[in-house]
């Protein structure tokens, strides 16, 4: 639905109102109201080629962000940790993240975060944080925003992206008010497709990383 209304505002570039796009939704006539507005807003507001003007006009960004070859494109590799909880639950104790512009390593950060409550003990098993390592560290919302400036502009990469790229987002619109609004790409989704079938395949490019990776991060923390 997404690219038929991607289609409309790029074949009406002086701009096209809420009330057009919720028609080419619901495939009948839709009267202009604040909830429409509300609606769009949140269906578009998190796709990069779709920008809302004062004027209340959506319009088609200019280039287009996904128009790009994986060589021109910045990603942002990130991987949270959190106390375990589901939802809104979720309290994040650890943010890392790695920037490429294509495949090449342009900057990264990483950071400790309290969490504001005891971590569960096999959750300090499972991640290796325990609650006297995040005593003191930043704050979460800290930690956040400076991923926020980390990450603009590019898309967002990460093993099981849902879960990563929700957390995110409430805490977008929590602290800004917005969505994040970053191009999601899922690792997990795309090595089930990729390898599908292929039990040899899967083992070699995703149990012998993970655990490269998992000693590295424990050398680290050590």
């Amino acid at each position: 639905m997404r690219e038929a209304l991607y289609d409309l505002v790029r074949s009406r570039p002086d701009g096209v109102g809420a009330a057009a796009l919720l028609s080419e939704v619901l495939e009948g006539p839709v009267s202009d109201t604040e909830f429409g507005r509300m609606l769009v807003g949140r269906m578009l507001a998190a796709d990069p080629r779709f920008s809302c003007g004062d004027d209340g006009l959506w319009r088609p960004v200019s280039p287009d962000p996904y128009a790009r070859t994986c060589g021109e494109v910045d990603f942002v590799v990130v991987d949270l940790e959190t106390t375990g909880h589901r939802g809104k639950e979720a309290h994040v104790t650890e943010l890392g993240a790695v920037r490429l512009h294509g495949a090449r390593e342009t900057a990264r950060m990483e950071s400790l975060v309290d969490p504001g409550m005891r971590i569960p003990p096999y959750v300090a098993k499972l991640t290796g944080i325990s609650d006297d390592m995040v005593a003191g560290a930043a704050s979460y919302e800290e930690v956040f925003r400076d991923f926020v400036a980390f990450s603009e502009g590019a898309v967002l990469v990460a093993h099981d992206a849902a879960f990563d790229a929700e957390v995110l987002d409430r805490s977008s619109r929590r602290w800004l008010g917005r969505p994040l609004g970053l191009p999601t790409l899922c690792t997990l989704r795309l090595a089930r497709r990729l390898l599908k079938g292929d039990g040899r395949v899967r083992a070699a490019v995703c149990d012998q990383p993970a655990a490269a990776l998992d000693d590295e991060r424990s050398a680290e923390r050590a």
